[in-house]
């Protein structure tokens, strides 16, 4: 496929607005890709949530607010089929 002069590669999958997109709209690509972010995001962040010198409640305030919400980033377009749920 051409767009003007420049050939368009033939992807199986592309990340769109944060989400990734499958060719076959396999759910799961994007549930994998979503958790992957919120890995990440741990990662990053690992040294505050597992801190012992701040209270458990605001760690968890601060999980919610970075990892989870990372996580369900774009989860109200998902199709939730039984293999989604599964995870």
């Amino acid at each position: 496929v051409k767009m003007g002069r420049h050939e368009l590669e033939n992807v199986y999958s592309f990340v769109y607005l944060g989400s990734e997109i499958a060719a076959d709209g396999d759910q799961q690509v994007t549930l994998k890709h979503r958790c992957d972010i919120a890995w990440g995001r741990f990662s990053q962040h690992m040294t505050v949530l597992t801190s012992t010198k701040l209270p458990v409640n605001l760690r968890l305030r601060f999980y919610a607010a970075l990892i989870v919400m990372a996580m369900v980033y774009g989860s109200s377009a998902w199709f939730f089929t039984v293999d989604v749920r599964k995870g």
